[in-house]
């Protein structure tokens, strides 16, 4: 089997600090340089994201254009990056091999020059099982991994994606109609809507997904254990969340990284122990392995590991999780059907979702049950374009 390498380029969001000081890095003329991304050497395709800062002190980024970005080796063997959007580096990779080393290179548009250290790729095991299992507060979810190849390290970082169904609670068969009497006046009433001279649900609004990533640093080792192999927390999902409403799934990305990267991960994740998050502002300043060639002491934002990425994905269906009552924030009113109440009452709070069977035969609205529009249109919080590796609808 064939391993793709992958350059994790971690966005550390140093932006600002909890304490005054005076750094010893310089700060480029056009702000501080931020790298983030994933770069697939294996067969995919990648994006790396390029950005500037005003300052340590500063939340506003900008976007970096017209750079020149490459991996290169020792040999001379060159990769080109190609802009696909401003700021957005994208390559398609060849497979690297195992124990190779490469340099990650960004040129900007100015004539700024930089370089990463050396970039070692390392052997990662594959995931052996992504499983969970049911306490009092949730579902926990964790990992199982043994390293037995030769040119790996004992060190490790994970990443996961969070994806799970988050249809709306009530499917619409009804919208809200506008006129303008003779007068100038407003007219609004709800009526079904109609395809063939029948009624039909707007299925855009009802079949969405929602994705949650990864922000903590989750990181291990296994340095002090007589063999290489982890049980490794991964998620948690407390028992009121609405993820398990129907399905849910988790992928999990395991990479093997250097004792190097993961001391600076370590120093980060004790810093955000005491911030909260890695996006807030950090007690102290990470040292990365990216460098200006041109101004040697000038601050560059992020981390590069060169490092194969092994996934794995679950499924978990809602009648596996027995008990499970999560919070839904609805409460369907009914209202009539009345230009005046619809204008006070409906227009800026409410979406029209449905007639009650005993109300009328179609098509006559004489009143309709409507609620908050995140409840009736699943976009507001979601995205209807079905992933790739989601089965069909389970509704």
């Amino acid at each position: 089997m064939k391993y793709h390498p992958l350059i994790f380029l971690i966005l550390l969001s140093l932006l600002a600090c909890q304490e005054v000081f005076e750094a010893p890095e310089k700060v480029g003329k056009e702000g501080i340089l931020v790298v983030e991304g994933i770069i697939d050497s294996g067969t995919g395709s990648s994006t790396l994201k390029l950005s500037r800062t005003g300052s340590l002190s500063s939340r506003s980024t900008f976007k970096e254009e017209g750079a020149s970005v490459s991996l290169l080796n020792a040999s001379g063997e060159t990769l080109i990056f190609s802009e696909n959007a401003p700021g957005e580096y994208g390559i398609n990779s060849p497979d690297l091999p195992s124990g190779s080393t490469y340099f990650l290179k960004i040129q900007t548009q100015n004539g700024q020059e930089y370089l990463s250290d050396s970039l070692t790729v390392f052997d990662t095991p594959e995931i052996d099982s992504v499983y969970w299992h049911r306490e009092g507060d949730g579902v926990h979810i964790e990992l199982a991994t043994n390293n037995n190849l030769q040119n790996s390290t004992e060190n490790y970082l994970w990443k996961y994606t969070q994806t799970w169904e988050a249809f709306a609670e009530y499917r619409r068969y009804l919208e809200i109609e506008q006129s303008v009497s003779a007068t100038g006046r407003r007219i609004y009433n709800v009526v079904y809507l109609q395809k063939d001279g029948k009624p039909y649900f707007d299925s855009s609004m009802y079949y969405c997904w929602q994705q949650e990533f990864s922000r903590e640093l989750l990181i291990n080792n296994t340095r002090q254990q007589q063999e290489n192999r982890l049980r490794q927390p991964i998620a948690f999902v407390e028992n009121t969340s609405p993820k398990f409403k129907t399905l849910w799934s988790i992928e999990v990305e395991q990479v093997s990284i250097s004792r190097k990267a993961y001391d600076f991960f370590d120093l980060m994740k004790k810093n955000t122990e005491l911030t909260g998050s890695i996006f807030d502002p950090q007690p102290a300043i990470l040292y990365g392995n990216i460098h200006s060639v041109n101004i040697p002491d000038e601050l560059v934002i992020g981390y590069a590991v060169l490092s194969p990425v092994k996934k794995k994905r679950i499924f978990i269906k809602r009648s596996e999780v027995t008990g499970w009552n999560p919070f839904i924030a609805c409460d369907p009113q009914q209202f009539s059907n009345s230009s005046d109440i619809i204008r006070d009452r409906v227009l800026n709070s409410f979406l029209p979702a449905y007639v009650p069977s005993d109300a009328a035969p179609f098509p006559q609205v004489p009143f309709f049950i409507a609620d908050l529009a995140p409840c009736v249109n699943c976009r507001i919080n979601g995205f209807n374009g079905k992933p790739d590796f989601w089965p069909q609808p389970t509704d």
